[in-house]
């Protein structure tokens, strides 16, 4: 029986190490890899410490600015939308935005309804695939498993390997991020989709203290 109960309370302690999928408010301890291949080390809200991978495809931002994980530095707060690969993955970060000392903190909502404040022109983040689309919307799978049929603004940004681009991006299986935000009538519109690697200069491997 205590050998039962031991096994129980170290599976318990190795969930808790687990950061939760989301939305994460974090302060930047370190970093370290390069820049398409790395580990944020982070400091959560709670006190808690955290590792959370990142790769070429992971969005990193500052001042409304797509940036290299190279301009990061320690101490800076970050809102990090996290996910895992495969249920026994550890954190991986898909879009990491570096927030300014004046953007005051905000409630947050579940995984598909950040509220305000995580990023400018949207308070709603999605990753998935792209399984339907038409002439003025999408619809998007997230891993999940859920869809969300998402309108598409006359002026919604679209950017590809780190460059503009079109609505040509969103081609059926593609993997894409968006910000977006909800109309008066409810219904969700894109203001920015990401898609593809983010292209940097070749560089030796990067790292933090």
């Amino acid at each position: 029986m205590r050998i039962w109960l031991a096994m129980g309370l170290v599976s318990v302690a190795m969930g808790q190490l687990r950061p939760p999928l989301g939305i994460l408010r974090a302060e930047l301890l370190s970093w370290d890899g390069a820049w398409n291949d790395g580990v944020l080390q982070l400091r959560l809200e709670s006190g808690s410490d955290y590792s959370c991978a990142f790769n070429s495809r992971t969005f990193f931002e500052r001042d409304r600015t797509r940036i290299s994980p190279g301009r990061l530095r320690p101490g800076d707060k970050l809102h990090v939308v996290s996910d895992r690969t495969s249920p026994n993955a550890k954190c991986f970060a898909r879009m990491v935005k570096v927030v300014a000392q004046h953007e005051q903190p905000a409630e947050w909502g579940s995984v598909t309804r950040a509220t305000e404040h995580f990023a400018p022109r949207g308070s709603l983040l999605y990753s998935g695939v792209v399984v339907d689309q038409a002439e003025a919307a999408f619809t998007m799978r997230t891993r999940a498993g859920e869809r969300h049929r998402i309108l598409i603004r006359s002026d919604t940004r679209f950017l590809s390997n780190g460059s503009a681009a079109g609505r040509e991006i969103l081609e059926m299986n593609r993997q894409v991020n968006v910000r977006a935000g909800l109309n008066p009538d409810d219904e969700i519109e894109a203001y920015q989709v990401v898609s593809g690697e983010i292209l940097q200069p070749a560089a030796g491997r990067a790292r933090q203290p």
